[in-house]
């Protein structure tokens, strides 16, 4: 899709290793090679729903994004604290049973007013792949949350009304945006 993908992960042992991370879809698109529309293979829109919402590679930080009716969960299953403040940033300690994997800010959307409708964290951690691996790994361990498939919080935010088809569009093409610019 859109021609920018990277492998996520360096080891075939890991949880997550094989797979690509699309750029700008918050998901992934299936085993390394292959690739799949934005509506093939979508499951349901009752799963909560975990990815790399910022690009991958290395960066500064990396925006991880949670959407579903167990997005609270998820938070709980990382931090002891109590959820920050709607729409407030918050720094918090993520574990993984005691252990340590980060400090993130982490912001929490309860839906109606979020991206997708839906109840959605955001974990904004350290952008290396060993970070974003841990965390991504935790959560698809815990059995709180899958893998997003590529597009799907798009999706999600048109099913609920908070994106048109043209605002849709352009979320799952920004390259051809920015190429129509520079025309």
């Amino acid at each position: 899709l859109n021609g920018h993908a990277a492998a996520h992960g360096d080891s075939s042992s890991g949880l997550l290793a094989g797979w690509v991370v699309v750029l700008g879809h918050g998901g992934t698109s299936g085993p390394a090679g292959t690739t799949r529309g934005f509506m093939a293979g979508m499951r349901g829109t009752t799963d909560t729903i975990i990815a790399l919402a910022s690009g991958s590679g290395r960066a500064g930080v990396a925006v991880i994004r949670v959407s579903g009716p167990g997005a609270a969960g998820v938070l709980r299953h990382f931090s002891s604290h109590t959820g920050p403040t709607p729409r407030m940033a918050a720094v918090r300690e993520l574990s993984d049973g005691g252990e340590f994997i980060d400090e993130a800010v982490v912001l929490w959307m309860p839906g109606p007013n979020s991206y997708t409708g839906e109840d959605v964290v955001e974990f904004h951690v350290h952008g290396g792949p060993a970070i974003i691996e841990a965390v991504l790994a935790s959560a698809v361990k815990s059995r709180l949350c899958r893998i997003a498939e590529p597009g799907e919080f798009t999706r999600r935010a048109f099913d609920a009304g908070r994106l048109d088809l043209t605002q849709a569009e352009g979320v799952m093409d920004p390259p051809l945006i920015e190429l129509a610019t520079l025309v």
